[in-house]
């Protein structure tokens, strides 16, 4: 009886530390839920883990910060866009010239290349020269689309041709789908190559108008095939830029063509989340797609909305826009106010007006598509430095995409 008396009040107590612990926990759980308080303590130890195969590990810009405040309004806007370079057997010596003498005039912080069967050395040629007659301290970093199959520039003599993304993926002999990424990687470096617009992470689905450029219709298979690639570039330098959130998969029209609006599936976008968990200091290529019954009409490229996760959650990532030039991000174009109904017509002016948005809403590289003249571009960038003289969120926004962009270009020295 005796023994019986003195167990039961131990019991209770017991009963209560437990319970107070799991009180104390789920707070603690609640807690980095709704505000992350370890989230960041988190990307540290993932960072310390793989330090000897992240992708892109981020210095200080310390090194940077006098360059960084020398920079003028003019050369500030000119880094965050990426123009493109024309290259190949069928563009003539003198058009060639012409471009390298523009782009080496106004000294912008990226270079999409374009072209078809491009050699490597061809390639090796007009990129050396380029990075060779920039004057600043600020180098520009070169960009290509290296999905495989169609969507490859660089394939020329002298590159490996990988097969489509799809082929890649259900390649069952693992060691031959790694060499080959392998060896296309180390050509790429070995022509100055920093960043490749691949993998794409968009999930297949029937009737998808990307075809063979996506995966697999399985979550699973795509991330795992991702990551292969993000590893395997990363190890030569080079940044990959994850292709195009939040998910284009189910997208039955080209986006290069007409707007195209979806339903978005939670998967569609639960694969970004998955990988840039991981590698959160890569980039990712925003669409210009529309999502049904939200954003109020806009594409996620120009929506602050669609965009958000960037600046609170993976503010490490370089954020590239697809090709501003793309119908889908030019039609019904609105006026800079995010409640505004107006409509620009004029081609320019939403090429202008698209740029803008695209900085507001949150992105740190404005790409543009080979079509885009010299002549446009100029009228780009003076607008944007207009923009940025009167409008202190858009100065914000690009100051702190220049210093991203400058600490990815201190890797490079």
């Amino acid at each position: 009886m005796n023994s019986q008396q003195s167990t039961t009040p131990r019991s209770t107590f017991n009963t209560k530390i437990f319970v107070g612990v799991l009180l104390v926990i789920a707070v603690l759980l609640g807690l980095n839920y709704y505000y992350k308080p370890f989230y960041h303590q988190f990307l540290i130890k993932l960072e310390q883990q793989k330090n000897a195969t992240s992708p892109t590990p981020t210095p200080t810009i310390s090194a940077k910060q006098q360059l960084f405040e020398q920079l003028t309004a003019k050369q500030k806007i000119w880094q965050v866009m990426a123009v493109p370079l024309v290259l190949g057997q069928d563009v003539a010596e003198a058009s060639q010239s012409a471009q390298l003498q523009w782009i080496i005039k106004n000294e912008p912080g990226l270079v999409t290349v374009f072209g078809q069967e491009i050699t490597q050395d061809k390639a090796q040629q007009q990129l050396t020269q380029l990075q060779q007659s920039y004057e600043q301290a600020l180098p520009p970093l070169i960009a290509v689309d290296h999905e495989g199959g169609r969507v490859q520039r660089l394939r020329g003599q002298g590159f490996t041709q990988l097969p489509s993304w799809r082929q890649l993926c259900s390649n069952l002999d693992q060691a031959e789908q790694q060499q080959d990424l392998q060896n296309s990687a180390q050509e790429l470096a070995a022509v100055g190559i920093n960043i490749v617009f691949a993998p794409v992470v968009d999930l297949a689905t029937n009737n998808s108008v990307l075809g063979d450029r996506t995966c697999s219709d399985d979550l699973s298979t795509t991330q795992q095939a991702a990551e292969n690639f993000i590893l395997t570039f990363a190890e030569q330098g080079i940044m990959p830029v994850l292709k195009h959130f939040p998910g284009i998969g189910q997208a039955q029209q080209d986006l290069h063509q007409q707007a195209v609006a979806v339903q978005l599936r939670p998967e569609d976008a639960r694969i970004f989340q998955y990988l840039l968990d991981q590698y959160p200091n890569i980039g990712v290529m925003t669409s210009h797609l529309r999502l049904q019954n939200k954003l109020s009409g806009r594409p996620c490229s120009l929506s602050s909305e669609c965009l958000s996760q960037f600046s609170q959650i993976y503010n490490e990532t370089l954020v590239f826009t697809d090709a501003l030039d793309m119908a889908s991000a030019l039609q019904s174009v609105q006026t800079n106010s995010e409640t505004a109904t107006a409509v620009v017509d004029d081609q320019q002016a939403a090429l202008i007006e698209a740029a803008k948005q695209a900085i507001m809403a949150g992105n740190d590289v404005l790409v543009f598509g080979k079509g885009v003249t010299t002549e446009e571009l100029d009228q780009v960038a003076a607008a944007l430095v207009a923009e940025y003289e009167i409008n202190p969120v858009f100065e914000r926004n690009i100051d702190e995409s220049v210093i991203k962009i400058m600490r990815l270009k201190n890797l490079q020295e």
